[in-house]
């Protein structure tokens, strides 16, 4: 059911991570909320009898707007701080996304059973339980969307265009997403003019060019006879 999600994600983060090197974080945040907000929005229609092909739509939006999404927050949250903040940074990321996904749960599903009770009738029957079911859900839904289109709008104002140039204490203020990726892509060595590497050794073996010495021979007198007859 959800593999339409996972392989729009999929897909989408890779071209995200891409895009990010030549767009700014700025122009792309926005538009991955603006897509799953209106993946939410189109669930708003779900009733008892939807099927699967009726919310494939909302499926595709919302994974195409969350796997760019989360690309864009880790580039901003990892490459706009020091290297040597990098680690506080991830970890103050990864903190946010599981408290944020927590109270997230849990507002919506307060949001959904508020509206479960006030819909719920008093002699229920399969039928009634299933509208009132899917109403509920149609809450969340809403509130959902809505949530993400104020992110959208928190974004693409409080997110810088550009960096700025320098730290007060003079250095150099930390890259952009975009301009880190730039870099990176420039800075890759180029190992196609070293050597091969050695093959059996761990150290290169190089052949002895000197120039072999002559033998010295010893002079006539000097020479032991071969035959003791020999004079």
């Amino acid at each position: 059911g959800f593999l339409a999600l996972t392989t729009t994600s999929i897909t989408s983060a890779t071209m995200g991570s891409r895009i990010l090197g030549r767009v700014a974080a700025r122009r792309i945040l926005p538009i991955c909320f603006l897509f799953a907000a209106a993946g939410l929005g189109l669930l708003v229609r779900i009733s008892p009898t939807t099927g699967y092909l009726d919310i494939l739509p909302s499926l595709i939006l919302i994974g195409a707007g969350n796997g760019a999404a989360y690309v864009t927050m880790t580039s901003l949250a990892v490459g706009g701080v020091s290297p040597g903040d990098t680690g506080v940074a991830s970890a103050l990321l990864n903190a946010s996304q599981q408290v944020g996904g927590s109270m997230g749960i849990a507002l919506l599903t307060a949001v959904a059973a508020a509206r479960f009770d006030a819909v719920r009738p008093r002699h229920s029957t399969f039928a009634s339980l299933a509208s009132a079911t899917t109403s509920s859900w149609v809450w969340g839904f809403a509130v959902a969307a809505v949530l993400l289109l104020g992110a959208a709008a928190t974004t693409a104002v409080l997110i810088p265009t550009r960096p700025k140039p320098s730290s007060p204490e003079g250095k150099p203020a930390p890259l952009s997403p975009s301009e880190t990726i730039e870099r990176s892509g420039r800075l890759t060595p180029n190992f196609g003019s070293l050597p091969p590497p050695c093959h059996g050794s761990a150290l290169p073996v190089f052949a002895d060019t000197r120039r072999p010495r002559a033998s010295r021979r010893a002079p006539p007198h000097e020479r032991l006879p071969r035959n003791p007859e020999e004079p």
